[in-house]
C-alpha cells in the first residue's frame, strides 16, 4: 500500500512537472504576458523557454541629441543591448547629462525595468527568427509577417509603412535601429532591400533583408534614382529577455 501511494505521488509530480514545463515553452509570434511584462515573442532558444520579446510599440526618436558626442559614448557591444544601455548610463553620469539627451534610450527605459534597445546581433537574430530562419523574404515569410502584424496591431504599432517607389500603394517592412555603434558616427540598422516591396500583389515578394550603417538620428533615407526612389524608414522597437 505504501509503495503504491509513493508511486501515485511520484506519478502526479511528474505530470505536474511536465505540465509546468510545457506551459513555460514559447514559440515565435506568440504573445508573452507574465508578471506585467507584455511583448511579442521574437526569438527563442532551443528549449523554447528563454529568448527575446519585442515591444508592441515603436519609436522614431533620435539615438542622441548632440550628434558630436556619438564617438564618445562607447556603446560598441554587438551581442547584448543591455550593455549598451549601461554604457549610455555611465556616459550620462560622467558628463552630467540626462536620459533626455538620448531620446530613444529614454523611451525604452520608460517602458519599464528590463526593456532596452537591441544590439546588432540581437536585432539580426530577431529579424531572422521572425522571417522564418533566414534573411530573405518570400511567400512563406510574407505570410508570417502578416500574422505577426495582426497580433501587433491589436496592441501597438504596425510593422509596415508605405513604399514611396509605388506612390504609397504598397506596404514595406519598417527598418529597425540597434543600440550598437559600428564606427564613427554610424549605428547598425536593418531594412528590406531598396527598390522592392513585400506586398505588391502583382510581383511575388522576393526581397533581401539587408544590413545598414546609418548616420546617428537618420531615421529616413532615400536613393538618388527618381525612377526607383523608395524612402527607407528606420524606427526602433525595444526588447526584453525572458
Amino acid at each position: 500500500m505504501k509503495k503504491l501511494f509513493l508511486t501515485t505521488i511520484f506519478s502526479a509530480f511528474c505530470i505536474l512537472h511536465s505540465a509546468l514545463s510545457f506551459a513555460q515553452q514559447y514559440k515565435v509570434g506568440q504573445v508573452y504576458n507574465v508578471n506585467g511584462v507584455l511583448g511579442l515573442v521574437a526569438y527563442v532558444d532551443d528549449s523554447g523557454q528563454h529568448g527575446l520579446l519585442l515591444s508592441f510599440g515603436e519609436s522614431d526618436k533620435d539615438w542622441m541629441k548632440d550628434k558630436d558626442l556619438i564617438t564618445q559614448t562607447k556603446a560598441f557591444d554587438a551581442e547584448d543591448g543591455m550593455k549598451n544601455m549601461e554604457a549610455i548610463a555611465k556616459f550620462i553620469a560622467d558628463n552630467h547629462l540626462s536620459w533626455s539627451d538620448f531620446p530613444v534610450f529614454e523611451w525604452a527605459k520608460n517602458l519599464g525595468e528590463g526593456w532596452y534597445i537591441p544590439a546588432q546581433e540581437e536585432l539580426k537574430n530577431i529579424w531572422k527568427s521572425l522571417n522564418g530562419g533566414d534573411m530573405r523574404l518570400n511567400k512563406k515569410s510574407a505570410k508570417l509577417w502578416k500574422a505577426y502584424e495582426k497580433t501587433v496591431k491589436k496592441r501597438g504599432d504596425s510593422f509596415f509603412c508605405r513604399n514611396a517607389s509605388t506612390g504609397g500603394m504598397y506596404k514595406m517592412l519598417t527598418g529597425m535601429i540597434s543600440s550598437t555603434q559600428v564606427g564613427g558616427d554610424e549605428i547598425y540598422a536593418i531594412n528590406t532591400e531598396s527598390g522592392l516591396n513585400t506586398f505588391n500583389p502583382i510581383t511575388p515578394p522576393n526581397v533581401n533583408i539587408i544590413e545598414y550603417k546609418i548616420k546617428n538620428g537618420g531615421h529616413h533615407q532615400s536613393n538618388m534614382n527618381i525612377m526607383t526612389q523608395r524612402a527607407m524608414r528606420f524606427d526602433t522597437r525595444a526588447v526584453h529577455k525572458f
